[in-house]
């Protein structure tokens, strides 16, 4: 098996190297009582998994993704928007 971001021989879906550099987004005011949150800041690791899911279709790449987002997700959340 392949780390689905760099393509380093590994045992999980992304070797520990890129998994470590999936980073949170800060949480953005987009308008008053209007937070926006990001799941990952959109560089390294990120975006080479969005890439292998948009441009290449590797739809395993869509799990790891989502499992950085959701860890970002508070608990209050009532709505999520997908942009």
């Amino acid at each position: 098996m392949f780390c689905l971001a760099c393509t380093v021989p590994c045992r999980e879906d992304l070797c520990a190297s890129c998994r470590i550099g999936l980073r949170g987004a800060p949480e953005v005011t987009v308008a008053p009582g209007l937070v926006g949150v990001a799941g990952f800041v959109h560089e390294g690791t990120a975006r080479r998994l969005v890439h292998a899911l948009k441009y290449r279709a590797v739809v395993a790449a869509a799990g790891p993704l989502a499992d950085a987002m959701a860890e970002h997700l508070p608990t209050t959340v009532t709505a999520l928007v997908p942009i």
